[in-house]
């Protein structure tokens, strides 16, 4: 598995928007939100879902796993209860798993036939320290394909996000994690949380108020 490629954000969101354009291709569009991440899975990336208990190091939490070579994702039966008390986690972690399969699995090598007598090349996902380059890569890929900026725009017109329920409401309809959701709002300058949860029109504006005061 290459892990040498190398993403900014901007990059990332444009993998991300391929993966929509071919849904909207398949489907005939017009896409919205909430954006259906399993149908990119299995429609477009052709990726099995299953759940099965999953090995976890010590001190470490394992929410799911990419099999790139049986071209699945696996998630944590053992974790479950963590998906059914966290909304829309589920939706999260898949958009992950495809942001791997998109970005750092060599998919062509997948479909090469093998000669007889060879057994095909294995590429196994490795679980990357949380601070990596490829988890940040999976995490701007997850955050861009189930919230598309311009969609979240469109919906926010006429709209001001004046309360952490305000979020939550988005978050509802947008089926996102609530942390998807407050750090896409926060870099579109449309809503702050500060550290005692108050929020702001943004991050910007919040700073210009800690100043003065």
């Amino acid at each position: 598995m290459p892990t040498e490629k190398y993403y900014d954000e901007r990059m990332v969101e444009q993998r991300a928007d391929e993966v929509l354009r071919r849904f909207v291709a398949m489907t005939g569009g017009p896409l919205t939100l909430p954006v259906p991440v399993e149908r990119l899975a299995e429609d477009v990336c052709d990726l099995g879902i299953l759940w099965e208990p999953l090995p976890e190091a010590a001190g470490h939490t394992t929410l799911a796993e990419l099999r790139p070579a049986e071209r699945l994702v696996v998630f944590n039966e053992t974790r479950r209860l963590l998906f059914d008390d966290t909304p829309f986690l589920y939706n999260t972690v898949l958009a992950h798993e495809i942001g791997h399969w998109w970005l750092h699995v060599d998919r062509p090598m997948l479909d090469q036939p093998t000669l007889p007598g060879f057994a095909p090349a294995r590429q196994l996902l490795h679980r990357h320290e949380p601070d990596s380059w490829e988890e940040r890569h999976a995490k701007w890929f997850a955050s861009h394909l189930a919230l598309p900026r311009h969609l979240l725009a469109a919906l926010l017109v006429g709209r001001e996000i004046r309360s952490l329920a305000d979020m939550y409401r988005l978050r509802d309809h947008c089926q996102v994690t609530i942390t998807v959701m407050r750090i896409a709002l926060d870099r579109m300058g449309r809503g702050y949380v500060d550290d005692d949860g108050r929020v702001h029109p943004s991050k910007q504006e919040y700073r210009g108020q800690d100043r003065l005061g």
